[in-house]
């Protein structure tokens, strides 16, 4: 089994959704971040340092205020995916929004 980690910067106004494998650990490396997962009736703001694990399903992060850094990994067997998709959005006039290649 291998550790396997995706590190990554949400800016204010910007939100990812991703659908994470059972039990991927989320830590915040600085800034604040709200999130919310697909049936859990509970909404987290985690600081720097703190840890959420994510359950298997729909899962939104949004920076609160200022750029939020991040890390998300997992312990899992080396040929099976990490996150079965990232999608990430910026909320600005442009509409801009974008599939990160995982």
């Amino acid at each position: 089994m291998s550790t396997r980690a995706i590190q990554c910067v949400i800016h204010p106004g910007q939100t990812m959704c991703l659908k994470p494998q059972d039990g991927a650990v989320l830590t915040v490396k600085s800034g604040r971040l709200w999130v919310t997962q697909t049936g859990d009736p509970h909404d987290y703001f985690l600081e720097a340092g703190q840890q959420l694990r994510l359950r298997q399903t729909r899962t939104v992060l949004e920076a609160e205020n200022d750029t939020s850094a991040l890390c998300l990994w997992t312990h899992e067997a080396s040929k099976r995916r990490f996150f079965s998709w990232i999608w990430a959005k910026t909320l600005d006039p442009s509409g801009d929004q974008r599939l990160i290649g995982i």
